[in-house]
């Protein structure tokens, strides 16, 4: 939300409305992300985790619209009958049982309790020494997260964790072991392999392929916004199972996967968000259970799981008609409000800062109405703030505006703070009015010129 605060912020928001679609991907919503949702105009929704979420945590005083979920391109990411033949053009074994995971290699993606889970499954039935039954793991390193070279080798993993690399100079791609962040390309013969990676992946049309040579996909993280790769390989035709919490509730509940249970929820530090940790025990369970049945059993429930996900993610069709159907709700002032009006207020007329005549909330909704002209902020998280600072008497040194996160850093890091009274928040409030008073004055000259024309 914070990247979002200046839509808000702008001086001209009194001009514009709001359809806003924010990733709701956990509980305990931050009381500043609240407020920010409760000022927009409209609000979609990527789940119906999100919807459910933002409903209970507001009270029910968020405007919400529905939920327009991405779709999937299923003429790109489709259903392919004969897996063995597609496994044996990828340069696998036609016979092998992969259980693999796409996703970008970040804290929050459970890479570790994935390889663990992976190693307990091959333990329990002895299978360590097959070389048909393998984890694809569609990641990267070096990235933003694990160390996954060194989760592949502690694990005993090296045999049977598949990964993609692309060749920098050709562009060929190949799922193979690890083998080392830089490598020689198989076909051009140039010491340029690396990790497939977000900067230089593999095209729509490769990642639909190498879903393929999968056959149960794991989306095994603590939260998602959505899940895109959950509803991709859904679509593909894949039997899925996925964290049964955030984004990724939503969607297996709605193509028919196996949803893997919470065993605890911690706390984020950071932001004070509900995070999941799935239980391990289960996903062993499950994987066992799925490898162990008939061949022809896994593919009627990938088929199963296709026809459910393409049936309600396979339309952008459908997600551009919910986004139609809201901007035709949005009713237009009969007076151009661009041409209203000229907010400006120049520095030498700003009202003087007052004396402790009144108190810290009686200053912040003078400040906020009469220097600001936003007295629609007093009763707000960007009111309230103000009015905490000057209780604490201290704010934020990298204070990002109205809707910086600080509270964790509060009596851990004090060198980030410093002193704040009635005069840093009467020049915090000037320098934004000075903002104000500089793109009024733009709109000024368009009106003018406008009027010229």
């Amino acid at each position: 939300p914070w990247m979002h605060a200046y839509i808000d912020q702008s001086p001209f928001r009194k001009m514009f409305k709001t359809v806003f679609m924010p990733t709701i991907d956990a509980e305990c919503l931050q009381d500043e992300w609240l407020d920010l949702y409760q000022r927009m105009d409209y609000i979609l929704n990527y789940t119906e985790f999100g919807e459910k979420t933002l409903r209970e945590e507001s009270g029910n005083t968020v405007n919400l619209c529905g939920i327009a979920s991405p779709a999937v391109d299923i003429n790109t990411f489709k259903f392919i009958q004969n897996k063995v033949e597609h496994k044996e053009k990828m340069g696998l074994r036609g016979d092998s049982i992969i259980v693999g995971m796409v996703a970008r290699n970040q804290r929050r993606k459970l890479f570790p309790a994935l390889c663990d889970s992976f190693v307990e499954f091959l333990h329990r039935l002895n299978l360590e020494g097959t070389d048909n039954i393998f984890l694809y793991l569609h990641s990267s390193f070096p990235d933003l997260g694990w160390n996954i070279p060194n989760l592949v080798k502690e694990n005993g993993l090296s045999h049977k964790v598949l990964f993609t690399f692309k060749c920098q100079n050709c562009k060929f791609y190949f799922p193979n072991f690890y083998r080392d962040v830089v490598s020689f390309c198989p076909r051009c013969k140039q010491p340029s392999v690396s990790f497939a990676n977000s900067q230089d992946g593999v095209t729509r049309k490769e990642l639909a392929d190498i879903y393929n040579v999968m056959d149960l996909y794991i989306q095994y993280a603590n939260i998602e916004g959505a899940g895109v790769p959950l509803m991709e390989a859904a679509c593909c035709g894949l039997s899925v199972a996925a964290t049964n919490y955030s984004g990724m509730e939503s969607i297996i509940k709605n193509v028919g996967g196996f949803p893997i249970p919470v065993k605890l929820y911690q706390i984020e530090v950071e932001t004070g968000r509900k995070i999941s940790i799935p239980d391990d025990e289960v996903l062993v369970e499950y994987i066992q259970k799925f490898v162990c049945l008939p061949t022809s059993t896994r593919l009627r429930m990938g088929y199963n799981t296709h026809v459910r996900a393409v049936e309600r993610y396979g339309s952008w069709k459908n997600v551009a008609d919910k986004w139609i159907s809201i901007f035709d709700q949005i009713i237009l002032p009969e007076v151009n409000q661009w041409s209203g009006p000229i907010d400006y207020m120049s520095i030498e007329s700003l009202p003087l800062c007052p004396d402790r005549q009144i108190n810290d909330e009686q200053f912040v909704n003078w400040v906020l109405a009469d220097v600001l002209h936003r007295s629609d902020w007093s009763n707000t998280h960007i009111g309230l703030k103000l009015g905490r600072d000057l209780i604490y008497g201290s704010t934020s040194k990298n204070y990002l505006g109205f809707m910086s996160n600080d509270m964790s850093s509060l009596g851990v890091s004090r060198q980030n703070w410093e002193k704040c009274d009635r005069n840093v928040v009467y020049g915090y409030i000037k320098n934004i009015r000075n903002k104000i008073n500089r793109w009024e004055l733009q709109r000024l000259n368009y009106i003018k010129e406008s009027k010229i024309k």
